[in-house]
């Protein structure tokens, strides 16, 4: 409902007659004397939050892909086997996939800020602590833990970006600008994380320990209180507040927890072996499982609503989401092993190697992704990105040697970056303006 201004107008009910309703406009929002009326605070307040989202954002995507071109240091220094040093990305990943949906949840039930500033503290507490594992057991444990951190700190953030940002435009714009900084953040660890190198990899963790302790403490002072970002009230369509489902937590967890793990020991020890098959097994069974139980709940108390697959080509575009994240795994841990062992590059040679990816990465995130959808609908977008990857991949399927790479990896890396950051931008905004 609009009003004659430029106001936006909500029709609420009152909470002090439940049968009266009213036109409440975007300036009345600053009454606190109803608690039903959410309270933005201002906003330069608002996009300094976003600011500090996107950092947090950023560090967790980074911690674990400045990790790659590290591992040669890690393991000369802590005696770590190949197959050892896989778990050094793979835990860190591995305990951010598993406990991000349950992580999601619990900013639902509780205060999305407190989960948020725990989630950020946790990433810095453990990335602080990390470098001074005493040897490869500690640091694996101390990895996986910290992906548990980060997995708090992704949902919260974006639970909090939706209350502060209502307005649609305003919301999809701050959502695609959280997005792309996961995809800077890949792109730019084995850049950054190179030079960082030229010390030691002890400074990849302390650096994440000394942005992230400050700003989690900054954002206890920021970030609202929960009650100024939405209603305290219940509505028809959700009469209580949802239950924590423990059950579905314990299935989802342990389907991509197995499957992860099947999927990194078929790395080591191969395909056809117990170690490899039965958890693989175990986590494709557990999946439907977790679905057939998140149909049969309420649909309030669930971790994945059954009502989501219902939804207009919702699992294509989860398909199309994972693209990029494989992409980019696959780049910095192939490439960047191959232009160190058998190329002969030391890790600044591999950064500079890399430099174009955060250059496309910054110009797609900055101009090309806010091309208004009248000139290019969403479907000739996801489209245009999954043809310039198809052409990354042809290219590097050519690239035999060190001599192949302006010729070869170099256009690969900026057509692949530039596609595979344009689905992700996409397919995370979930734009239905197609």
């Amino acid at each position: 409902m609009a009003s004659g201004s430029n106001s936006l107008a909500l029709s609420v009910p009152l909470a002090l007659s439940p049968s009266r309703s009213a036109t409440i406009h975007a300036e009345d929002l600053r009454f606190e004397d109803d608690p039903i009326i959410p309270v933005l605070p201002s906003s330069t307040r608002r996009w300094i939050l976003l600011s500090l989202f996107t950092t947090a954002n950023f560090l967790d995507v980074w911690c674990g892909s400045a990790a790659f071109v590290a591992l040669a240091q890690m393991g000369e220094d802590l005696d770590m086997t190949l197959a050892e040093l896989t778990w050094i990305p793979n835990s860190y990943a591995l305990c951010l996939a598993a406990f991000l949906l349950t992580a999601g949840r619990i900013s639902d039930i509780y205060s999305p800020k407190l989960v948020f500033v725990v989630g950020f503290s946790w990433l810095g507490i453990l990335s602080l602590a990390l470098p001074f594992s005493p040897n490869k057991e500690c640091l694996l444990v101390l990895r996986a833990l910290t992906g548990i951190g980060a997995s708090l700190s992704i949902p919260s953030a974006l639970a909090l970006i939706v209350h502060l940002f209502p307005d649609p435009k305003e919301q999809s714009f701050a959502i695609s600008i959280f997005a792309a900084s996961g995809g800077i953040a890949n792109l730019s660890g084995l850049i950054l994380g190179g030079v960082i190198l030229l010390e030691s990899w002890h400074w990849i963790y302390w650096i994440i320990a000394l942005i992230s302790l400050p700003l989690a403490a900054l954002s206890i002072f920021l970030i609202p209180s929960p009650k100024s970002l939405k209603p305290t009230t219940h509505t028809d369509d959700q009469p209580r507040l949802p239950k924590m489902d423990y059950l579905g937590t314990f299935l989802q967890t342990a389907s991509i927890v197995l499957f992860v793990f099947g999927l990194t020991n078929s790395n080591t020890v191969g395909w056809a072996k117990v170690e490899t098959l039965v958890p693989l097994v175990l986590g494709v069974a557990l999946f439907p499982t977790f679905l057939y139980w998140q149909g049969k709940i309420d649909p309030i108390d669930a971790l994945v609503s059954p009502s989501i697959f219902k939804i207009r080509n919702v699992l294509l575009l989860a398909i199309i989401m994972t693209t990029p994240g494989f992409y980019w795994t696959i780049i910095q841990v192939f490439y960047s092993n191959l232009m160190q062992d058998s190329w002969g590059y030391n890790p600044i040679g591999v950064a500079l190697r890399f430099l174009p990816l955060g250059v496309v990465g910054g110009i797609v995130t900055l101009f090309i992704g806010h091309v208004p959808f009248k000139y290019f609908s969403l479907r000739y977008r996801l489209a245009g990105g999954a043809f310039l990857g198809s052409a990354s991949a042809v290219l590097l399927a050519f690239a035999f040697d060190s001599s192949t790479y302006y010729s070869h990896l170099l256009p690969g890396f900026m057509f692949g970056t530039a596609g595979e950051l344009e689905l992700k931008r996409r397919t995370s905004l979930f734009d239905q303006q197609d």
